[in-house]
């Protein structure tokens, strides 16, 4: 099944810039931002394919 490029970046829409841009701001994505967490996820996943 392909997910386009469009169906990948749908979630961040919902996140303000401060959320994804400031480190820590969610306690879950360590010491890194949200941004930085999504990017590296969606570079491990268009790996593995």
């Amino acid at each position: 099944m392909s997910v386009s490029h469009e169906e990948r970046l749908s979630p961040l829409r919902q996140f303000f810039d401060k959320a994804l841009y400031t480190e820590s701001f969610y306690s879950w994505t360590g010491t890194t931002s949200l941004g930085q967490y999504f990017q590296f996820s969606l570079a491990s996943i268009m790996i593995g394919l």
